[in-house]
This record gives structure tokens, sequence and C-alpha cells, in this order.
């Protein structure tokens, strides 16, 4: 028990917006070892002993309708102080008000210690005390402040454990001095043995972790050394020249100190062991998931999963929570639990996409949705709480809709953002990426007006950008729009996009020439500026972007060779490449010199993404398929049809892996193996095999209309169509059936003429194609 027999020292009142404050000062009066002399005397405190005792800080599941309920009143009336952390937040918070109010009502207004966090920026401290804590007469109460221009930190607490304590506060702070000057003569001796790796600030994470004492604690603390080491971490590698590796295996010896703590009997039996364990592991996945460790990222997820079913197992079980609650002051189990099962599966999906598996990781970031939503309606929340669970709600559901559209379901992606940004409200930080989803899903799929108009706000809205983070999501937006626009035939505003999009991330490349999410999305940029050159024409210009785009890339693989997202971001560089120069070589077939780059770009992302792939991982089996048939187009203009047989082959031993079902059940499957059988039918028709062409032809031809079926506005899809049924047209043609290629290029010609197809400007120059054929034969078009 604690002062006077009261169950808790302390009831710390504080808002959601200084919930890490609150903790960390739970934390402090919880563990503040009282001065030795102190130890045994009686104060109105009570008989002072080597610890204050427990301190209860959560309130959440004490919520019920506007008033306090019976569980929150207990618990203030089982506390021997309040201490009410100050801020221009809970200044306004009916809760942290209502609490002050009912300690007073019970007779304990002498025993509430005002704690000041924040101020607004008037800068006036009485704006930050709750209506309840404000005297009569206008002045300030007195209180202690926390803010490095008040107190500090040490100071504050120690004025509030003072309080609590009912001692003298020069006393304790006189103790506090005595023990930092020892602790600084040991930190001192300790830096002159360890001078050398002083820069590696990860490493100090990791020993602390290790050498402390074996306590509850440690976790906690743990999980702030790694929260700061995520932000650092690339920044360490580039400042200190410390060796990836070496990073990595202070994250792998970290999680192996997580497992050893966990197994300790006293630490086991804690249900806050646990959840911590679990909010320790998700920030595992994310470093891992910073230096590009995609299995490690997916294995601390998982672990975060399992710890998770514990945690819902005991939060979701009356009995449990009643247990926990007296034994160990537990009081908002199930809260705590419904708003981390979300994280939980935001994690999994995020780690899914990283290994490439789309279903997994498709299903993960609705259940993160469902759980966020479900969590925003069973719970009585304040402002700050309900925002951060609206903000997962909307960053869950544009994860999903991307993956949907990378799973080529464009109607279902964009039926569930649009529902989830209508319900949302403004100023969300997940917004700005959602609305990026939304506009590539229209650019891509013959919604260009209104991809335009969107990303025109966008931009607009950071016009006046200077942060680093708009900067980069500016140059995102710029190139998403460069594409809508040449799709539009604006190329001269879509060549201007680029251009401002360059200057963007140009500027950031001056002054950090290492930034490698910079260097990530300009390689992006380059490789978009050489496509709208290539698909205009100009094939010595893509080639030369191509090249410098190639250069960006090139300097992130060689730093971290293993990093999944660089290499299949340059597989997708070197695909676009072979088609580049493959297309030289059609225009120009003396050009051999094309046909064999065309073959060796082919055959180097295959060999990114063969580098890469694992079981399951269908977002590198689909490259896989596409790599493949490019390498098997080059052999066959070069006329080794045996071995492009044989790529083809590889392509669909890669569709397989690529495959949830059979390609007629996954339409997306269904595209790729359309792909296969166009080149099939190209290279049998290139023999004069003009059956077993046709045979082809009409296999791709049947998968592509069934995928238009379900997604009619998948424009890229009906281009493909198009063209498929123009080949099959000219084999008709070649085997001398007039009458079937008459009837193929009706069929062509009924596809050119869709609205959808005719906002696209780049289907003007393909039309030309059909007319040409349709005079030859005679056909109506």
């Amino acid at each position: 028990m604690s002062g006077g027999g009261y169950e808790y020292a302390a009831f710390i009142s504080y808002n959601s917006a200084d919930r890490d404050a609150a903790r960390r000062l739970q934390r402090d009066l919880e563990n503040y070892a009282t001065p030795k002399e102190l130890r045994g005397t009686t104060t109105r405190f009570g008989q002072i002993g080597d610890r204050i005792g427990k301190v209860c800080r959560d309130r959440t599941d004490f919520k019920s309708g506007e008033s306090l309920s019976q569980a929150l009143k207990d618990a203030l009336g089982k506390s021997w102080c309040l201490v009410v952390l100050c801020s221009p937040d809970s200044a306004n918070s009916k809760w942290v008000n209502s609490e002050i109010e009912y300690f007073k009502e019970i007779g304990a207004a002498a025993r509430i210690y005002p704690l000041i966090a924040r101020v607004d920026e008037t800068g006036a401290v009485v704006n930050s005390f709750p209506p309840a804590l404000r005297r009569a007469d206008g002045d300030e109460p007195i209180a202690a402040d926390l803010r490095p221009s008040g107190d500090g930190w040490q100071d504050g607490v120690l004025k509030t454990l003072a309080s609590i304590l009912d001692v003298d506060y020069d006393a304790l702070r006189q103790r506090a001095l005595i023990a930092a000057r020892r602790r600084a003569r040991i930190a001192m001796a300790i830096a002159g043995g360890m001078a050398g790796l002083s820069l590696i600030a990860v490493a100090a994470g990791a020993t602390a972790f290790q050498q402390r004492n074996r306590a509850l604690d440690n976790f906690e603390d743990a999980i702030v050394i790694a929260a700061r080491s995520a932000s650092r971490i690339n920044q360490l590698t580039d400042e200190t020249k410390v060796p990836r590796a070496v990073i990595q295996r202070f994250l792998t010896e970290t999680d192996n100190d997580l497992q050893e703590l966990s197994a300790l009997d006293a630490m086991r039996r804690h249900p806050k062991v646990k959840r911590i364990g679990v909010e320790f592991e998700l920030l595992l996945s994310d470093l891992y998931a910073e230096v590009g460790r995609s299995k490690d990222q997916l294995n601390a997820s998982r672990n975060a999963a399992k710890l998770m079913t514990l945690v819902e197992r005991a939060a979701h079980d009356p009995m449990k929570r009643f247990a926990n609650s007296l034994l160990y002051g537990e009081l908002n189990e199930e809260f705590l639990a419904d708003e981390l099962s979300g994280e939980v599966s935001q994690s999994l999906g995020a780690a899914f996409l990283s290994n490439g598996e789309l279903e997994n990781a498709h299903a993960e970031f609705e259940r993160c949705r469902d759980l966020s939503r479900a969590a925003l309606d069973k719970w009585e929340l304040d402002d700050a709480e309900a925002a951060e669970l609206q903000d997962d709600v909307l960053g869950c559901a544009a994860q999903a809709a991307n993956v949907a559209s990378m799973l080529n379901e464009p109607s279902h992606a964009l039926s569930d953002l649009e529902s989830a940004l209508t319900a949302a409200p403004s100023g969300l930080a997940s917004a700005p990426f959602a609305e990026l989803v939304r506009a590539q899903i229209y650019a891509d799929n013959a919604r260009l007006a209104e991809a335009i108009a969107l990303l025109d706000r966008e931009i607009a809205a950071r016009s006046d950008a200077t942060g680093r983070q708009q900067l980069i999501e500016l140059g995102e937006f710029l190139s998403t729009r460069s594409k809508a626009l040449e799709f539009n035939g604006r190329l001269a505003e879509a060549s201007a996009d680029l251009d401002r999009a360059h200057g963007v991330l140009d500027a950031f490349l001056v002054n950090d020439a290492n930034d490698r999410r910079v260097i990530f999305v300009k390689s992006g940029v380059d490789m978009a500026s050489g496509e709208m050159l290539a698909r205009s024409g100009d094939r010595g210009g893509a080639a030369r972007k191509f090249a410098d785009a190639e250069t960006l890339i090139n300097s992130l693989v060689d730093f971290d060779h293993e990093r999944r997202d660089w290499r299949l971001a340059r597989a997708d560089l070197y695909i676009a490449k072979a088609d580049n120069a493959l297309r030289q070589f059609e225009n120009d077939p003396a050009n051999k010199p094309a046909l064999d780059a065309s073959l060796d770009a082919a055959r180097a992302a295959r060999a990114d993404i063969d580098a890469v792939t694992s079981k399951g991982d269908i977002y590198a089996a689909r490259k896989a398929v596409i790599a493949n048939v490019a390498i098997a187009r080059a052999l066959r203009m070069k006329g080794e049809a045996g071995r492009a047989g044989a790529s083809l082959d590889a392509a669909g031993e890669a569709l397989k892996a690529a495959s949830i079902g059979s390609e007629e059940t996954a339409p997306q499957s269904g595209l790729l193996a359309a792909l296969i059988a166009d080149e099939r039918g190209d290279l049998a028709a290139a023999s004069g095999g003009h059956d077993a062409a046709q045979t082809a032809y009409a296999t791709a031809i049947r998968l592509q209309r069934d995928f238009l079926e379900n997604e009619p506005a998948a424009t890229i899809v009906m281009r493909d169509l198009v063209w498929t049924e123009l080949a099959s047209a000219r084999n008709f043609l070649a085997a001398g059936k007039s009458r079937e290629a008459r009837d193929q290029l009706v069929a062509a010609c009924k596809l050119k003429a869709d609205a959808a197809l005719a906002e696209y400007s780049l289907f003007v120059r393909d039309s030309k194609s059909i007319d040409a054929l349709a005079r030859q034969i005679g056909a109506d078009c």
C-alpha cells in the first residue's frame, strides 16, 4: 500500500496529447529510490519506504458517457494525491477537469499537485490550467514546471515527489545532485575506454538494454531506444560510416534480449509485459524495414501478432481483467488491446507488402481499417484519441487500395478508398498518401480529368512547401500528374511537371547527396521522363534518361545489394530499357547493337528479380513473368526461336508462383497469361505456324476480355487487347483467311472507337496501324 494506507501514491490526470509525458512521469515516480536517510520516517504521506508505491496513470477504461464512471471514482478515492499534467489540451479536457472536481469533492483538495507540461503559443501558463484549478482571485496556482525554461524535467519531478512524500524539496534535490555527480564520474570513466565506439548510437541502446536491472522498465526503455534509432538509422550510416551489418547485428541482439527478458518468471506473469513486447516487436519491424531486411521485418511483425493474441485473450476476459486490476493495477487493458490490434495488422500488412505477399498484405490492411473503425465506435474518446484512430482508418484504407490496385482490382480499390476519404475529417496525416493513391488509380483507369483535378489541388496546397516530407510529396504528385497529362495529350505540361519534380529533388541532393529516399524518388522521376520520351518516339532521349535513372538506382543497390525494393525498382527500369532498345531495332533493323542491348537489359532485370525473390513473393514473381517475356521477345527477333520458347516456358513457371488461383479465377494472373500467350502467338507467326499462332492469340484475347468484363475502365488492358486483335488479324491475313482477318479487325476498330480510349492521345497514333490494315483488306473502320 502507498501513503496513508492508500492503494496508489498518486493518480496522474492528463490529456492523451500528453500521454508520453504521463507515461514517463509514472515511470520516474514509481522508480524513484527515496534517500536512505528518509526511509522509515513518518509524514502526512505515511511511513516512507524505499519507493513511493504504485501510481495510477491510465484512465481510458473508466470513461462512460458524459460523467466519471464509478470505477474511475473508486481509483481516485484510492489515491493519496492527484498529480495534474497541465497543458493547453488538458485545460480543455472535460475528463481532467472532472477528475479535479471529484478530488475536491472527497475532501482532498490540499493534495492536488499541478505540474506544467506545456503552454500555448502565447506563453501564458494560466492557459494550461483546467478551470477547476484556477483561483478565483486570478492568481496562478503554485505548480512545478517540467519545461526546460521552468524547473526542467528532473527538478519538476523532484518537486512533485517532495509534495507527495511531504518532505523538503531541497533535501531531495541535494541527494539527486550527489547521485548525478557519481553517475557523471562513472560515465566519464566509461567514455575514456569506449571513445572509439561512441559514434554508434544504436550500440548504446543495445548495451543499456543488456546491462540494466532485469525489470519491466527495461522494456519501456528499449522501446524509447528503438524509436529513436528508427529515425536515425540511415543517417547514422551516412554520418559515422558505421557498417550496415553492425547496425543489423545490434537489432538482432536487441530482439534476442527481449526474448530473454520475456522468459523470466517475474516478467512473464505481469500482464503489461506482453503488451510492451508487442510494441517492441512493432518497432523492431519498423527498424528492419528501414535497413531493408524484409524477412526480419516480417518475423518481427509475426512475433507481435503472436503476443497480441495473448494480450487480446486477457483483455477480453472480464475475470482476468479484474484480477489484473487488483494484482497489478492494470486498469485499461481492453482499450489498449483494441487500439494496439489495428497497429499489429498494419505492421503485418507492410511486412507482407515488403515481401511481395500481396493478398496477405491486402487482407491485413483491410483488417487494420476494420479494427480501427470498431475501436472508434466502441470507445468514448477525446478529440486527440479519436483523431489517431481516424488517421489509422484512412491510412489502412489507402494502403489496402494501393495493394488492390497492384492486384489489378481498381474498381474495388477506388470504391473503398473513396468511402474512407468521404468519412475522414480534414487534416489527417495519412490524407496526402490516400489522395496520391486515388490519383494514381484514376490516371491508370481512364479517369484522367478527375486525376488531374485532384492532383492540381494537392500540388497547389504544396506550392509554398519547405519541409522535406512535403517537398518529397510534391515531387511524387508532380510525377503522377505528368503521367495523366501525357495520356491526356498535354505533353508540354507533362514535361514541365517532370522538370519541376527534378528541380525539387535536385535541390535536396545538392545539400545532401546521400539522401537515399530522395535518390530513390528521383530515379523514378527520371524513369518516368524516359518512358514519356519513348512513347513520343524519342528513343535516343529515352535511352539517355534511363541512363540517368540507372546511375541513381545503381548507387542505392551498390550501397545495399540485398534491399528488395531497390532491386525490383531497378528491374522495372531494365524492362523499360529493354523495350525501348527493342523499338529502336524495329525502327532500324540494321541496328543490331540495340537488339543486343534489349536482350542484356531484360536478362539484367531477371537477375535482379531472382536475387530478391522468395517463396510466396507474388509481386516479384509477376515481374519475373514480364522479364522472361521481354527476353523471349528479343530472342525471337534474333531468330533464336528455341531459346525464345524456353524463356516463355520460364515465364509460365513464374506465372505459377505468381498465381493465387487458376487463370480462370484470378484476373490478375490471367493478364500475365495473356502476355505470355500473345508472345507465343508472335513467335509462332514468325515461323509460319499460323494455326498455332491463332490459338495463342485467341487465348490472349479471351483472357483480356475476361478481365475487362470485371474492370471495364482498365484502359491499358483495353489498349493491349487492341494490339492483340491487330496481330491476330495480320496472322489471319498471312494465312489467307481474309474474312476472319476482317472480322478480327472490326473488333479492334470497335475498341479503338471506345470513349475511354479516345481520352488518351497515345491511342490516336495506335489507330493509324489499324486504319492502314483496314484499308488494305477493305474493312469498315
